[in-house]
């Protein structure tokens, strides 16, 4: 198998080659996925359509990319900026009924052994769905920087804010969730 490398796969599809676009989204699928189910809230439906629309975006846009920033951050910005439109549709934001999403959670007992993995599946699902609940500034950054571990200085990048701002966000996001895992404790 040849590796091709992102310089060579954007040149290719900035050309108009879609396989070289597909290949170069995909080098990023896992990432973006992993961010875009996490600002949603967990909610994979509009995960996926959140991506889909941000893949064809980016595909229709390439052209504006202009390599200032690295091509993965230009990405992270279309996927940011593609669940600021589907709020606006909606007109609210995703999960904010944090009780709904620990339903699952809240009728359970103490779990054996074999129970253990799926309930800690169940709480990361717990955690996205408070985090969706938080303000949308908070929500992108504290999933950049805590969720995605992505570094501080990428994240102010990928979010188009300085870089104390980020630091601000991260922190009022952490003690907001903070404050909503506690009030939902018997979730966990």
């Amino acid at each position: 198998m040849r590796v091709v490398d992102e310089a060579t796969l954007l040149k290719k599809a900035r050309e108009g080659d879609v396989a070289a676009f597909e290949a170069l989204f995909r080098m990023h699928h896992v990432k973006l996925r992993s961010f875009a189910l996490s600002i949603c809230g967990g909610d994979r439906s509009l995960a996926d359509d959140i991506l889909q629309e941000a893949a064809l975006n980016a595909f229709l846009y390439l052209s504006g990319f202009r390599g200032e920033s690295s091509f993965s951050s230009w990405l992270w910005r279309i996927v940011k900026n593609e669940f600021l439109k589907q709020l606006k549709r909606a007109e609210e934001l995703p999960g904010s009924d944090a009780e709904q999403a620990g339903d699952a959670l809240s009728a359970r007992e103490t779990p054996n052994e074999p129970e253990r993995e799926l309930l800690a599946r169940e709480r990361i699902d717990v955690v996205r769905a408070l985090v969706a609940c938080l303000p949308v500034s908070y929500i992108e950054a504290v999933t950049l920087v805590d969720l995605q571990e992505v570094a501080y200085e990428e994240a102010a990048e990928i979010l188009g804010i300085p870089l104390n701002t980020l630091r601000v966000r991260v922190l009022r996001g952490r003690r907001r969730l903070a404050k909503l895992i506690t009030e939902q404790r018997e979730l966990f």
